[in-house]
């Protein structure tokens, strides 16, 4: 029978749960929305980027629901930005949002990173 080594276990775990999470949409700190989710704003000539970064446990994995939760965090989010400095935006279109998602199977956790790049009226 073949010893499984301390260094082989912790390898093969950071292999496993590496591949699993989305990578961020952008580099820097973002703001706690809530518990599960976290923003960042990025100005852009004539608008901003939104992205988001969402993860929570999840016993039955529904990416569906996580890929809503961020598309849906991604439009309030830039909405609420707008209207706090006083500006309309125009529409933005859902398949203009860039939706990662993924699922640490070890752990349940689900995970999605979303962002759009949107513009003044």
């Amino acid at each position: 029978m073949r010893r499984v080594t301390l260094g082989t276990l912790a390898l093969a775990l950071a292999f496993t749960s590496g591949c699993a999470v989305p990578a961020s949409h952008s580099s820097g700190p973002y703001t706690a929305l809530d518990r599960n989710t976290e923003y960042r704003i990025d100005e852009r000539p004539g608008g901003f980027r939104v992205s988001v970064n969402r993860s929570r446990y999840q016993w039955f994995p529904d990416i569906s629901e996580m890929r809503h939760a961020c598309v849906s965090t991604v439009t309030s989010v830039a909405y609420d930005t707008a209207a706090q400095r006083r500006r309309r935006l125009r529409r933005i279109a859902e398949d203009r949002i860039r939706v990662d998602t993924g699922r640490n199977i070890l752990t349940g956790v689900s995970f999605c990173a979303a962002s759009a790049t949107v513009e003044y009226e």
